[in-house]
């Protein structure tokens, strides 16, 4: 099979390519390729499957002004999502200064992610499935909690996590539930037995009663804030992101601000871990030197009495 393709004067050819001494990396994500690709081995140039089918433009949900040209780029751009140099293809509005990479442009168009994304500073989150009882501490309420659901920064070395329940934007106070006949009225906290377990109706795994749900009092139906409102959730965020637009914090300069604000707080938090790997390190030299100072004093005093014990002979 063979496709021509703007980024490249040969036409692309359908080819395998195996293990090597010197690794072939596709042009478009700048990653390994191995197996099938489109290629032009004259060239050594190679793009994934993926890669070689990325439309030339689209509508992505975090810019709808308007739409993203498929460009190649190296190194001068940041991408707004995971805030790294973008170095192949990239998504961008060169009018708004708005630019993502390949990766980023294709996973968080996708359906089950944007609808359900919001943007904080200069942190993109996104929702996501929690493991089963594992806790997680939130950045706004500074508790642990182990909710279905909760929102990470899409930034891979970023550790901002917001619950459900933490997240901007208003919960309604009352929502109709696929699972239930009756209407949920959203509660501070709910305990309906002395037990000391408690479920969620929807999911069927444990909450906490000390956080806000939703109930049917009349049936004792009690959901997570995050399963009873979770197919409302793409309007909710629409409506939050219309009202954050109004005040113009959601301009290309205020991202592009703010994601730079996050890649300088991941450089401190590095700043820190090296200081601290630094003070373990002088404090090793210091026991070493202790070590190496009581050594010569005693080899010192020993080289003495030996030279006293030769002078008595």
């Amino acid at each position: 099979m063979e496709i021509e393709h703007f980024c490249h004067d040969h036409p692309l050819i359908e080819c395998s390519v195996e293990n090597s001494d010197e690794e072939a990396k596709c042009y478009g994500c700048n990653l390994p390729v191995r197996g099938s690709v489109h290629g032009c081995k004259d060239c050594n140039f190679f793009l994934h499957k993926n890669c070689a089918q990325l439309p030339r433009e689209f509508q992505h949900p975090y810019h709808r002004d308007h739409p993203l040209i498929l460009k190649i780029t190296s190194g001068q751009h940041f991408c707004l999502i995971c805030c790294s140099p973008i170095s192949g293809f990239n998504f961008c509005c060169d009018d708004c200064g708005f630019y993502l990479d390949a990766r980023c442009a294709s996973t968080y168009s996708d359906p089950k992610y944007a609808p359900r994304m919001f943007r904080d500073g200069g942190h993109l989150f996104a929702l996501t499935n929690t493991e089963p009882k594992t806790q997680y501490p939130c950045d706004v309420c500074d508790e642990i909690d182990d909710d279905t659901y909760l929102y990470k920064c899409v930034v891979p070395a970023c550790p901002r996590l917001v619950h459900f329940r933490c997240a901007p934007f208003s919960l309604p106070e009352n929502v109709k539930h696929k699972r239930h006949y009756h209407p949920l009225d959203l509660t501070a906290s709910y305990v309906e037995d002395d037990l000391g377990e408690y479920y969620c109706d929807i999911c069927e795994t444990e909450r906490n009663p000390k956080h806000p749900v939703y109930l049917c009092l009349e049936c004792e139906y009690i959901g997570h804030v995050s399963c009873a409102i979770y197919e409302m959730l793409p309007s909710m965020v629409e409506e939050y992101e219309k009202q954050v637009q109004a005040k113009g914090s959601l301009s290309a300069n205020d991202v592009t601000l703010g994601n730079l604000n996050s890649k300088i707080q991941e450089i401190h938090w590095e700043e820190d871990a090296l200081k601290h790997e630094l003070e373990r390190i002088t404090t090793r030299i210091e026991t070493l030197e202790s070590i190496r100072a009581q050594y010569l004093i005693q080899r010192s005093k020993t080289s003495l009495e030996e030279e006293e014990a030769i002078a008595l002979r």
